[in-house]
C-alpha cells in the first residue's frame, strides 16, 4: 500500500510540474507517462483521466496549505504569522522567477477547465485569503480584514508575475520586502489610534 501510495504521489507531482511548466491543455497523459519512465497504461490504473489527475494535484496543494498554515500558527502574532508568510515567498523567489507563481499558474490553468477543476482551484485561492483575513480580524482590523487580504494577495500576485515577466528573483525579494515594511507601518498605525472606550467601560 505505501508503494502504491509511492508511486501514485511521484505521478501527482511529475504531472504537477509538466502543467505548471507547459499547461493543462498541452501536457498529455503520454507525456506524463514518458517522464515518470512508466508505460501509458500504468498511468490509467492510477488516474482514469487527465481531469482526475488535475483533481489530485488541487487535493495535494490544499493539504500542503493546511500543513504550511498550521505550522504558520504556532507563532502566536498574527503580526509576524503574516511576515513569516512573505518571507516563505521569498524562499521561492528563484523558482518564481523562472517558472512563475505556482498558485496563479495552476489555479489559472485549472480554472479555464470548469466544473470542479474550476471549483477546487478557487478553493486554492480563497484559503490564503481567508487565511490572510484572519490574521488581519485578530490585529484588530475588523471592517478592512477582506479588503486588506485581497490587497495583499494583488501585491503579491503583481510581484510574482513582473518577478517571473523579468526573470529576476532580486525583484521578488525587494518587492516583498517593501511590502513587508508597509505591513509593519500599517500595523504599528493601527495600534497608534486611540481605542474608544464603550459608556460601560467609563467610570464617573
Amino acid at each position: 500500500m505505501a508503494k502504491h501510495s509511492a508511486k501514485r504521489d511521484h505521478l501527482i507531482d511529475t504531472a504537477k510540474k509538466l502543467i505548471y511548466q507547459k499547461g493543462f491543455n498541452v501536457t498529455t497523459l503520454s507525456d506524463i507517462a514518458l517522464e515518470v519512465d512508466l508505460p501509458l497504461g500504468n498511468i490509467y490504473y492510477y488516474f482514469k483521466t487527465k481531469n482526475d489527475i488535475g483533481i489530485a494535484i488541487l487535493d495535494a496543494m490544499i493539504l500542503l496549505q493546511q500543513n504550511i498554515f498550521q505550522q504558520l500558527d504556532k507563532e502566536p502574532s498574527p503580526k509576524n504569522r503574516l511576515l513569516d508568510f512573505l518571507e516563505q515567498a521569498k524562499q521561492d523567489a528563484k523558482l518564481i522567477a523562472r517558472q512563475g507563481s505556482e498558485i496563479g499558474t495552476l489555479c489559472q490553468e485549472f480554472g479555464k477547465k470548469g466544473g470542479i477543476l474550476a471549483n477546487l482551484s478557487a478553493k486554492v485561492i480563497m484559503n490564503v485569503l481567508l487565511w490572510m483575513e484572519i490574521q488581519f480580524y485578530a490585529l484588530g482590523f475588523i471592517k478592512e480584514a477582506p479588503d486588506l487580504s485581497l490587497d495583499l494577495m494583488y501585491k503579491l500576485e503583481g510581484i510574482f508575475l513582473l518577478g517571473y515577466a523579468f526573470r529576476d528573483p532580486n525583484l521578488i525579494t525587494r518587492q516583498i520586502a517593501l511590502v513587508q515594511d508597509y505591513l509593519k507601518e500599517r500595523i504599528a498605525e493601527h495600534e497608534r489610534v486611540p481605542k474608544v472606550l464603550s459608556p460601560a467601560s467609563c467610570t464617573s
